[in-house]
């Protein structure tokens, strides 16, 4: 189901420094088993994308329109 520091890794060679983020295969997996294909999914501790990312991959890989917002009010959010 991936991990937080595999996820860190992946971040990192995309120039994004984050200490704690959500493994993007676990999001996969729960988005595919509890999400309609076509729902929109608020993620209101969105961090460094992780949910989004996983939505747009899932989307790639299934041939859906699942739809994300996403939301974070730290300052960082500007620099990701």
């Amino acid at each position: 189901m991936g991990t937080t520091e595999k996820m860190k890794t992946e971040l990192e060679k995309m120039g994004i420094k984050f200490s704690y983020p959500k493994p993007k295969e676990l999001l996969k997996y729960l988005i595919r088993i509890g999400i309609d294909k076509d729902d929109i999914i608020l993620d209101s501790f969105a961090g460094s994308g992780t949910t989004g990312q996983a939505i747009l991959e899932l989307n790639s890989e299934d041939n859906t329109n699942r739809q994300f917002i996403l939301i974070e009010m730290m300052d960082y959010a500007d620099s990701i």
